[in-house]
């Protein structure tokens, strides 16, 4: 589902740190505190209707101008660097490079050890 244009035009002006901040908040209620999708306001409608979480964030993304994709690609690679390291938050630090590698963020130096 895409998100509605208000909601994006209300988050145009967000820089690196505020979306990092939107995404972990987000995903540490959905796979830690097990809050559901809430948290991912003003987009909690667009959520849950892809098989997986980042193929709805994926949606989100697109939806914004170049400007502000580049903000999120940052943020994730912010959140990459400043997550905790610890077995809490494997699902999310899966989630982020699953979600990095499609949105074209820089993410090689986290491939998945299978």
């Amino acid at each position: 589902m895409k998100p509605r244009k208000k909601d994006i035009l209300e988050l145009k002006d967000w820089d690196r740190e505020q979306f990092a901040s939107w995404l972990r908040i987000g995903l540490e209620e959905y796979f830690i505190r097990r809050e559901g999708i809430r948290h991912f306001r003003p987009f909690e409608y667009c959520m849950l209707h892809e098989h997986t979480l980042w193929g709805d964030l994926v949606n989100i993304y697109e939806a914004f101008s170049s400007k502000q994709q580049k903000a999120i690609r940052e943020a994730v690679v912010f959140l990459m660097f400043t997550l905790p390291v610890n077995q809490g938050y494997v699902r999310i630090f899966d989630e982020l490079r699953t979600f990095s590698e499609a949105i074209g963020a820089p993410s090689g130096f986290f491939k998945k050890i299978t």
